[in-house]
């Protein structure tokens, strides 16, 4: 495929072989088709580099995730934590406001995913991994919390103040975890399944009594799971909004990738490393073709190698309280796997086209069937997921710094 422009180094690299080759060469068709090569390839390379084919997890996209280390006394090494949670879409919906002596934690409602999320259950789930990031790095830091959920009843954006005390260092390994933590949605290895007592360990970690976390083991419950996924992946494709508001968050230009740190990225979209590169170096492709490569990843391999799932569900009807605590435990389960040497990823496709409909007024027509695979009728589907080992280390994502989500009081 050609590319303009040609970068000067390949014009170079032909005048080189141009000098060198005599004229003899030039006359046969066989040596002009190698200088042609010859261009094409340079400019195969320059666009190769251009787009980051060999920076992977580098520049200030990335610095973010070598910022999560101790600095006792420091507040703001809590939102370095936080920072690095995981979140919807790499949308990182949240703000903080930070003194010596607290730390407000607000949504961000710029950052909203429109059709994807019309409930918003998402960005409280996005923001609540966020607190337990903060919570996980107080004692290493050198505080102890006293955090009040939404502190101002007539305004729904503030999420938590922290309350900060000056406590003893402690040393924490899930602390540890927050820089290794990272989704995975590569192919998991089948042939390594978390035990019965890895799940129950990761169940008992569950601390509100508001949400439960549901395991899909049996052959017969992830076959059923599975096919729901599918049918909303699809659901999503054909509703033009959802694929629409999806869209906006693919980053597949490096440069605009490492100005905005946000989005889904192509090095964390499962692909293969020789298929990720041929996607970076290409054109970027439409909506359809990227709505139809993610209908096939989910498919396989994300659906076909899950040993397990999970599902973390609220008693009735979803509050943001409810998805915050969802937030809460899947950070929570997150780091603990990582520490564990397993990783999960969230598949929300279900609760968003049970969202969509709910928003439009419609019979959520997935509700009934997950309310029978998880036995609980009237129960809130908050937060699906895949949980495994992995076959290949899952890369990073951009982040926003602390500093660019912070304001000081």
């Amino acid at each position: 495929m050609p590319i303009n422009p040609v970068p000067p180094a390949s014009v170079e690299i032909a005048r080189s072989v141009l000098q060198t080759s005599g004229r003899d060469f030039l006359q046969g068709a066989g040596g002009i088709a190698a200088v042609v090569a010859i261009v094409a390839a340079g400019g195969i390379i320059w666009r190769a580099i251009d787009q980051g084919v060999f920076r992977t997890g580098q520049g200030p996209a990335f610095t973010a995730w070598d910022e999560a280390v101790a600095s006792p006394g420091d507040p703001r090494s809590l939102v370095r934590a936080a920072v690095l949670a995981v979140n919807n879409h790499n949308t990182q919906p949240w703000r903080f406001v930070i003194s010596d002596t607290t730390i407000d934690l607000f949504t961000d409602l710029s950052r909203n995913t429109g059709a994807l999320d019309p409930t918003l259950r998402e960005m409280h789930i996005s923001v609540g991994a966020a607190l337990e990031n903060m919570e996980t790095a107080a004692g290493p830091n050198g505080f102890s919390t006293d955090v009040t959920l939404f502190p101002d009843e007539s305004d729904q954006t503030p999420i938590a103040r922290v309350d900060l005390s000056p406590a003893p260092v402690t040393k924490l390994p899930a602390f540890t975890a927050i820089p290794r933590r990272h989704t995975d949605r590569n192919a998991f290895d089948m042939n390594r399944v978390p035990t019965n007592e890895q799940l129950t360990a990761l169940a008992a970690l569950n601390q509100d009594d508001r949400i439960d976390l549901v395991w899909l083991t049996t052959v017969a419950d992830r076959a059923k799971f599975s096919d729901l996924t599918i049918q909303a992946t699809e659901a999503i494709n054909a509703d033009d909004q959802q694929s629409i508001d999806s869209a906006v968050w693919l980053r597949s230009d490096w440069g605009k990738l490492q100005s905005s740190k946000d989005g889904i990225t192509l090095d964390t979209s499962g692909l293969s490393p020789v298929m990720r590169a041929g996607a970076k170096i290409i054109p970027a492709t439409s909506r359809a073709e990227s709505d139809k490569s993610w209908l096939k990843m989910t498919k396989d391999p994300q659906l076909s190698t899950a040993p397990v799932f999970g599902v973390i569900v609220s008693h009735e009807t979803p509050t943001f309280e409810d998805c915050v605590s969802a937030g809460r435990l899947y950070q929570r389960i997150s780091l603990q796997a990582t520490l564990d040497g397993l990783v999960l990823q969230p598949l929300n496709q279900i609760p968003e086209r049970i969202d969509r409909a709910t928003s439009l007024g419609a019979s959520p027509a997935l509700e009934p069937a997950m309310a029978a695979l998880i036995g609980r009728t009237g129960a809130g589907t908050l937060m699906p997921f895949r949980i495994g080992y992995a076959k290949v280390k899952g890369l990073k994502s951009p982040r926003r710094p602390a500093e660019e989500v912070t304001r000081l009081r």
